[in-house]
């Protein structure tokens, strides 16, 4: 499932890329070749058609058989296909009903289909994009009458060209280049040069493969910027009954921390876990952020842990090593309580208190009850922070749990029973949407549906990223549909927002209904 994030967002970007004015043509042999500078993006997709033919993925091809799965997927095509449409003509969305009719079967055959898409940035001209999709000559001959529809309905002011080309070695390309009006309609990219030639080279064994220099992608499709992203290729395989994800990520600038040995309050972190999350060479990036700075701590943490436990609900918990914890409490009541609670004077949550006889922080949020407390271990001193404070117990997680850390320069690791994490999460988001402008999933949601009818079928996600080089992460992932919890959640909330395909990803407070008088003193507590 996380090559479908990939697709989606590369399929958003081949048509926002400006295909609006357009001619239908096959490509000239005497058209002079556009140096290509840099290819932006270049996507090969087998299409879950695979799914049904292969023996690997089996819980992903179980999944996407749902109905459930079925009535979601059919829900964000309704909705994508005016948007692009909208792109593809160059008319609003609001007029545009034939177009997004014309758009929407195509996109069926986008996900299920075998296809190549290429993104090009060339000197001193604007990008252009080339789709070549395997298509049967019943489809092909779909594709090649609705394009030639959109190029016939297009906006005749804009100079952009949209073109497609009769099917070769069954495979059908779609393409779009800026041009001045009246020139040759030459889509200028590798892909649509050698069209005769397709396939291209070894399709290989893998389900998905993308090469995208996302910062550069961005500045094409703003709408792609809304997720932060280094340049990266990824390769999405098969394996038994679930998926393996493998990806390299080239930093524009090197990392500078070093990674220092692991250190985790073994004796706070209590099973049974369903989640377990650690992450170093975090200080030089954590140091650079506001809100960190705000806390007032006389050091940076360069590495941090989070977990969840399945014996009471909400038992989200992180922890980082600090050097002398009674000092970092003081500086955080001192520095940093008094700022959290002059903004929380207008929202509908209740101020901070500090205990001072715990060295606890604590909050009230409904019946969540977040809190920062000193956590005192063997090995050294933390600070403990969660949303619901429990008595912990006194079961140890298994030894082979921190045995998966004793890898070479391992940067990341997140291990968790998807499943649990999932309603774990649900109920979590779900009351922090009462506060938080998250977005709702209603329980008579698609997405609501698709989650519940999904999940009995996921077991453990398990992430590892590893550094290759100071400007080079290598991350590999062993899934049963490439999504964890949390990007699961965050798809199908995505679908769900009345704005989709845009992204929004910042959350604030919401207003309170009322006025509320000031709030106590933040004074300790004795």
């Amino acid at each position: 499932m996380r090559k479908l994030i990939v697709c989606w967002s590369l399929l958003g970007a081949f048509v926002i890329t400006g295909c609006q004015k357009s001619k239908d043509s096959a490509p000239s042999a005497t058209t002079p070749i556009v140096k290509v500078e840099r290819i932006l993006a270049r996507v090969h997709f087998k299409g879950f058609q695979e799914l049904s033919t292969g023996t690997n993925a089996t819980t992903l091809r179980e999944v996407w058989q749902l109905a459930e799965t079925g009535e979601l997927r059919s829900q964000a095509l309704d909705k994508l296909a005016p948007a692009l449409a909208s792109i593809l003509s160059g008319m609003p969305a609001s007029t545009n009903d034939d177009n997004a009719a014309l758009v929407r079967p195509l996109l069926d055959d986008v996900l299920q289909s075998e296809s190549i898409l290429e993104v090009i940035d060339r000197t001193n001209r604007p990008p252009a994009w080339a789709l070549a999709i395997r298509l049967d000559s019943q489809r092909s001959t779909v594709w090649q009458e609705n394009a030639k529809k959109l190029i016939a309905n297009r906006d005749p002011s804009n100079s952009t060209i949209l073109a497609s080309m009769t099917a070769t070695n069954s495979w059908f390309l779609l393409g779009s280049d800026s041009v001045t009006i009246g020139s040759a309609t030459q889509i200028d990219t590798p892909l649509w040069r050698s069209a005769a030639e397709l396939p291209l080279q070894s399709m290989g064994t893998h389900w998905c493969r993308a090469n995208v220099d996302w910062p550069r992608l961005t500045n094409t499709v703003p709408l792609l910027a809304a997720v932060p992203l280094p340049r990266f290729d990824i390769m999405i395989f098969g394996k038994g009954e679930g998926l393996r994800t493998e990806a390299n990520f080239h930093l524009a600038e090197p990392m500078h921390s070093e990674l220092e040995p692991w250190h985790l309050p073994t004796n706070t972190i209590r099973d049974p876990l369903i989640s377990f999350t650690v992450l170093r060479g975090i200080g030089g990036w954590l140091g650079k952020q506001e809100w960190f700075r705000s806390m007032g701590l006389d050091a940076v943490p360069q590495q941090a842990v989070a977990w969840g436990q399945a014996d009471t609900p909400f038992q989200i918990q992180v922890a980082v090593p600090v050097s002398n914890a009674t000092n970092a409490f003081e500086r955080l009541t001192a520095n940093w309580v008094p700022q959290v609670n002059s903004n929380l004077l207008t929202s509908p949550v209740d101020v901070l208190s500090v205990h001072t006889n715990l060295l606890q922080i604590s909050g009230q949020m409904m019946v969540l009850r977040p809190f920062i407390r000193r956590a005192p271990e063997p090995t050294g001193e933390f600070l403990n922070g969660g949303i619901f404070p429990v008595a912990p117990t006194t079961n140890a997680p298994p030894p082979e749990l921190f045995e998966q850390l004793n890898k070479p320069n391992l940067l990341y690791y997140d291990w968790e029973i998807t499943e649990h994490r999932l309603k774990q999460l649900r109920e979590t988001l779900e009351l922090l949407g009462i506060l938080l402008t998250l977005p709702p999933m209603d329980e008579k949601s698609l997405a609501h549906r698709w989650i519940q009818a999904a999940s009995p079928k996921l077991g453990n996600t398990i992430t590892e990223i590893t550094t290759t080089s100071a400007t080079e992460l290598s991350l590999v992932r062993r899934s049963h549909i490439g999504l964890n919890g949390l990007e699961l959640i965050a798809l199908a909330n995505w679908i769900e927002s009345t704005n989709f395909p845009n992204t929004d990803l910042s959350v604030a407070f919401r207003p309170p209904p009322t006025s509320r008088k000031a709030g106590p003193s933040a004074k300790p507590n004795p």
